[in-house]
């Protein structure tokens, strides 16, 4: 067998180097030899910085946590993540550290199950900031008692030792993870499954990657919470029912994943194994880079060399430009490496088209910078704004500094009516103050701000893959978690709208859909973060406006699109701020046919204006009799 040195190092307190997941697997394949002084490789996970001392062999970095890989400080990574970052990356889901998947395999004996469900549903957890399960918790609870056997919510008077013993007992275990983000599935499910009660799981939206989901209750598979509720009800008062899920299988066709089988994984070892030569990936040189320039790229060709000189030609030296080519197929990629020979500072990733969010967080994972400046490869940096926008940063000690931008080089934006320019506020007083003074709603757009990367990184802060006005879902977000924000009333940024090659200029259904998305999407997170603030749901009603008007641009009125569910009517009602979007958006979203009918085509005239008067004394009722929203923000 091939002899390894390997070592482990800056994992949690209780973990055995000498008997562990890794070692038991490592060890059926080589002759592993554990050594701390000179391993030619290194296992290390993120609860320390001892890695540090190891730089002269191949690292390896391992989570089960929600956390991404930083390709600055490691060869390969182990994480939750699906990407494989070109090979570079292994899922190993954090439940495969749980036990033996092979249990799951086991027929079930459904008779024998039954007999054993004595109670209706149970909580057991230790960690109180995941808002979302507190919140379902005392939701569900409205229809029967749920006992809580941890630290959180604990109504049982003891906290529980054995978990799996104690849950095997009930129909439902509650089975929320941390967080929700693509590929974070932990042991959250395995628990449940392996001792029969049946998970009403949330987390990782591709959980069928994983699970057979016909074999649980999948949060994500329903529009809106209480319809979810509404099947567990559904479920516990019908055994016959309750006992179909108890039948199907937890692995698809009752099979392994492939991320949990052995093959897969020691595959990616023997990749790092059998390597000819121990050479690092990763960065050795330790640089002091102020400034991270993430730059994605697509069919630009025409506009990436002005827009890499307007960075060249800063007077400011401490940056590194990140230009991710996202599959371009004109000469883009030509000039990028036409750059990069002349510029050590300039870094390109190339990878399939998989649009503007997927490649801004390519940028952020390898960006090293202290702060974050987002750059459309169609647009410029003017004179001065590296400069200006890291000094303001670093004497203020922000995470986000806002600043101005123009769509003409030979004009200045307008400034902004901001009293507080000079001061560090909070996100949701800076969004607030703005709006007042304003008449309008701050810019989303990721560019039109700096970005503290430690900021960025520790509230989890990236944007969702694969959707159109991605903008929207990332600042609205951030607003919420920063303490530390302010305005540098400067124009420093030239916006080009002229071009149709761009990532964001692409118009379709999907803007309808995806504005849609975003706007359900913001409207939980406000809640589950008990956000009160009512210009911020003004803002998810404009953004379900937008949503309405591009279907109505694009002419999508027939049902089959189905752009909008009943949760979207209900989301409106409680939203909207203006007669013509509470009009709009509750109309168009309760009947397309009717709308298409009423307020594009409007006949016959009368019924038209009939319905239009009808919905304005709702308004009028609604907004005036009721007062639903703060008279300070009315508008008529």
């Amino acid at each position: 067998m091939t002899e390894i040195r390997l070592w482990f190092t800056d994992f949690w307190d209780g973990f055995n180097i000498e008997d562990n997941y890794f070692i038991n697997l490592l060890a059926k394949y080589y002759r592993v030899v554990l050594t701390k002084k000179q391993p030619d490789y290194l296992i290390f996970s993120w609860r320390g910085k001892d890695f540090y001392n190891y730089k002269n062999c191949i690292r390896i970095f391992y989570t089960g946590e929600n956390l991404r890989p930083d390709f600055t400080i490691c060869d390969y990574s182990i994480s939750f993540d699906y990407d494989s970052y070109n090979g570079r990356n292994l899922r190993l889901p954090l439940y495969v550290m749980y036990g033996d998947m092979n249990e799951l395999l086991l027929e079930k004996n459904v008779n024998t199950i039954l007999k054993e469900k004595t109670k209706f549903c149970n909580f057991i957890y230790s960690n109180n900031n995941a808002k979302e399960r507190k919140f379902f918790f005392q939701l569900l609870s409205k229809y029967k008692k749920i006992d809580s056997g941890g630290k959180v919510l604990n109504n049982i008077g003891f906290k529980v030792d054995n978990k799996r013993e104690f849950i095997k007992k009930y129909k439902f275990t509650i089975s929320f993870e941390n967080s929700s983000f693509l590929g974070y599935t932990t042991e959250k499910i395995i628990d449940p499954m392996i001792v029969n009660s049946l998970p009403i799981y949330w987390g990782n939206p591709k959980i069928y990657t994983d699970f057979n989901v016909k074999s649980f209750v999948n949060i994500h598979d329903f529009d809106c919470i209480e319809d979810a509720i509404s099947k567990i009800i559904k479920i516990d008062k019908d055994e016959e029912l309750y006992a179909k899920y108890l039948v199907q299988p937890f692995f698809k066709n009752n099979e392994l994943n492939k991320y949990v089988k052995e093959d897969n994984i020691i595959k990616f070892f023997n990749k790092i194994f059998n390597l000819k030569s121990i050479s690092r990936l990763y960065y050795t040189i330790e640089v002091n880079i102020k400034i991270s320039i993430i730059i994605p790229v697509y069919n630009t060709g025409n506009y990436i060399e002005p827009c890499l000189d307007s960075v060249i030609n800063q007077e400011f030296s401490d940056y590194e430009i990140i230009c991710i080519n996202d599959g371009s197929t004109d000469n883009s990629r030509e000039l990028l490496e036409k750059y990069a020979e002349k510029f050590r500072n300039l870094i390109i990733i190339n990878q399939d088209n998989q649009g503007l969010g997927k490649a801004r967080n390519e940028g952020l994972i390898n960006a090293k910078g202290k702060y974050i400046v987002f750059l459309d490869s169609d647009d410029l940096l003017l004179p001065g704004m590296l400069k200006e926008t890291y000094c303001h940063a670093e004497k203020l000690e922000l995470d986000v500094l806002a600043f101005n931008f123009t769509e003409s080089t030979d004009e200045i934006g307008l400034p902004k009516v901001f009293p507080y320019e000079n001061q560090v506020v909070n996100g949701i007083f800076y969004f607030t103050q703005y709006y007042i003074h304003n008449k309008d709603f701050p810019l989303s757009a990721s560019p039109m701000y700096l970005y503290n990367r430690h900021f960025l990184k520790i509230n989890k802060l990236e944007f969702k893959p694969n959707l159109l006005h991605e903008d929207e879902h990332f600042f609205i977000r951030l607003i919420l978690h920063t303490d530390k924000m302010s305005l540098l009333n400067k124009t420093l940024y030239y916006y080009r709208r002229s071009n149709l090659n761009s990532i964001t200029n692409n118009i379709s259904l999907k803007n309808s859909i995806d504005l849609n998305y975003i706007s359900r999407e913001l409207y939980h997170y406000l809640r589950y973060n008990n956000c009160k603030e009512a210009l911020l749901y003004r803002k998810i009603s404009q953004l379900y406006f937008a949503s309405v008007m591009y279907a109505i641009e694009g002419k999508y009125f027939d049902p089959k699109f189905k752009i909008f569910t009943k949760e979207d009517l209900r989301i409106v009602k409680l939203c909207t701020y203006n007669f013509t979007s509470f009009f709009y958006s509750t109309l168009f979203t309760y009947n397309i046919k009717f709308f298409n009918i009423i307020v594009i085509k409007k006949r016959p005239y009368i019924l038209s204006k009939l319905v239009t008067l009808v919905f304005k004394l709702i308004y009028l009722l609604r907004f005036k009799l009721f007062n639903t929203t703060p008279n300070n923000y009315n508008e008529k």
